[in-house]
């Protein structure tokens, strides 16, 4: 069983008339890699590290992520 702690998760929805829960800590850090659609945010706190994604668009959308950009990604965040 996976703890609850490590599974994906996501804030209430918004809608026309509110914004969506903002589930993003207060300490997070928003990365360097970002859309006109999506912001990449990182948080660690102790050996637990999570990254948000914030949706800036109002419609629903897929992100494309390529595999080189990916490892970039991960570089980045472990300090490389």
């Amino acid at each position: 069983m996976m703890k609850e702690n490590s599974k994906i998760s996501e804030g209430s929805r918004g809608g026309p008339r509110f914004s969506a829960e903002n589930i993003i800590p207060a300490g997070a850090k928003k990365l360097p890699f970002s859309t006109n659609s999506y912001e990449f945010y990182f948080y660690k706190k102790g050996k637990k590290a999570v990254i948000y994604i914030r949706i800036l668009d109002y419609h629903p959308g897929i992100l494309k992520v390529p595999l080189n950009k990916l490892e970039e990604m991960i570089k980045y965040l472990k300090g490389e």
